[in-house]
């Protein structure tokens, strides 16, 4: 896996994980200490796991790949059978901006079933993928579709990232969110929401850039844990977060450069 391709798939967790932190209403719970206990301060920890084998990535990838194909003609043809070959029972369907929640298959089914009368032409690309152990991550294309007065054409597309949580090669999650810039197009009252999630997302691009490991971190909440399944990294607090973000700076600096030299996250 090149620096490129790590950091892109690192940035675009952590900024998932922020992005359903801004839309969630409820606030993230802080710790209390009584007044007669003496803490240690934290220490950085980072939990060691193995890295995930090139054979085990390749085959992580082409079952990853497969079963977002078939998730997306399932949405297409709103068919039953094809919905139970890739969701189990269980499933879970969310989408974070609309509000639109299923819970069950058969849930699943009935909100397909009615997308495709509000919209039955709509038509969608699989752009990019990005993947880990237990799932991954789709950036979609939609277009012959009407949001919030602007109508969305394949030169000009709602751009849609589909967050997909599997085991055994079901679906267990399927948690929706969408392009920034499309979501400025469409939707006009939440103008002061989208605006601080974009303030959120150029502020974890600067840090990345600026080579400040405390910077990112800050950016983290107090209790977050950051995962790398592949890798076989998991940073559990933001101390622990700031260790790791200097480790891999510093090592994708030396390697971009044979020094110390700087390197930047592009958007």
């Amino acid at each position: 896996m090149n620096d490129k391709a790590r950091s892109k798939i690192v940035g675009l967790v952590v900024l998932l994980t922020f992005l359903v932190g801004c839309s969630s209403s409820t606030p993230v719970p802080t710790a209390t200490v009584l007044p007669t206990q003496t803490l240690p301060p934290p220490t950085p920890t980072t939990i060691p796991r193995a890295s995930a084998s090139i054979a085990e990535v390749e085959r992580t990838a082409s079952a990853f790949e497969a079963l977002a194909r078939l998730e997306g003609e399932a949405w297409h043809s709103a068919d039953s059978q094809a919905f139970r070959a890739v969701f189990s029972a269980e499933a879970v369907f969310t989408d974070r901006t609309f509000g639109d929640h299923a819970a069950g298959i058969e849930a699943i089914e009935a909100l397909a079933a009615n997308t495709a009368l509000l919209v039955p032409t709509w038509k969608a690309r699989s752009i990019e993928q990005y993947i880990s152990l237990a799932g991954g991550f789709e950036v979609v294309n939609i277009w012959d579709l009407e949001l919030g007065g602007h109508k969305f054409t394949e030169a000009d597309p709602l751009v849609e990232l589909d967050w997909l949580q599997t085991r055994d090669n079901s679906i267990t999650a399927m948690t929706l969110l969408y392009g920034l810039d499309s979501l400025k197009k469409s939707f006009s009252a939440d103008r002061e929401r989208l605006d601080q999630a974009g303030s959120l997302l150029s502020a974890y691009q600067s840090a990345w850039s600026s080579g400040d490991a405390q910077a990112v971190a800050a950016l983290y909440s107090s209790d977050s844990v950051r995962e790398d399944s592949l890798l076989g990294e998991k940073q559990p607090g933001r101390e622990a977060i700031a260790h790791n973000t200097r480790l891999h700076m510093t090592s994708l600096a030396s390697r971009r450069s044979g020094t110390s030299g700087g390197w930047s996250l592009c958007d």
